[in-house]
């Protein structure tokens, strides 16, 4: 009778065990899947911000050609307003 008990004991040890393990490599599957998520996310945001960094520079040059314009009175409101 105590065989019999102590084999139970063991195979729902064993059961439970295994049951854990099926939760963990669940929970690692999904852990994987959002970090691939966020990789992908991060390397958007990488584009974005590279794309943002040019346009940036772009108007910086704009902004210095302007002020180069008008310290040396080369640009008036008539050309500011008309685009000549």
């Amino acid at each position: 009778m105590t065989s019999k008990i102590i084999n139970l004991v063991q195979f729902l040890f064993i059961l439970s065990l295994l049951i854990y393990i099926v939760n963990i490599n669940d929970k690692n599957k999904k852990l994987k899947i959002k970090e691939v998520e966020l990789i992908d996310q991060h390397l958007d945001l990488q584009i974005d911000n590279s794309k943002l960094l040019d346009h940036i520079n772009l108007l910086d040059d704009e902004i210095k050609i302007l002020g180069s314009c008008c310290a040396n009175e080369g640009l008036t409101a008539k050309d500011v307003e008309y685009g000549d």
